[in-house]
């Protein structure tokens, strides 16, 4: 599992802790900061090692992956529906975002995910002009 949901499962159970030990402010999170992760060529950013494609998967594989890591983001955003998620930050180095909410880092999932079918869909569109 990437670390991307890995975050958001460890995070939310502190959040909402945290909520039941103090007010949750009514306030939204900024997701205008999180919209360039989605958009190609928007920042430079040179992928560690680590994050590398592998060609490991399948194509169902990854579909089936992305399938659950979208319901288990769902599932998670529902118990945090009363603004708990606020309460919680994580670093996110990503675009120099910095300390952002479990909010915004479900939204940078999304995002994330964005941009990977941004280059898919160029990866496609190029194999076709051969």
């Amino acid at each position: 599992m990437p670390l991307h949901v890995i975050i958001v499962r460890k995070g939310y159970p502190k959040a909402i802790k945290r909520a039941s030990k103090q007010n949750v402010e009514d306030a939204e999170s900024d997701l205008n900061k999180i919209v360039p992760i989605g958009q190609r060529g928007s920042f430079v950013w040179i992928r560690p090692e680590h994050m590398e494609p592998t060609a490991a998967k399948s194509m169902s594989e990854v579909l089936e992956f992305m399938r659950r890591q979208q319901h288990e983001s769902l599932e998670i955003l529902e118990k945090l529906r009363d603004g708990e998620g606020s309460l919680y930050k994580v670093r996110m180095s990503v675009n120099d975002s910095g300390r952002i909410d479990l909010y915004q880092w479900l939204y940078f999932i999304a995002q994330h995910a964005k941009r990977h079918i941004g280059q898919m869909e160029e990866n496609l569109e190029e194999s076709r002009k051969r």
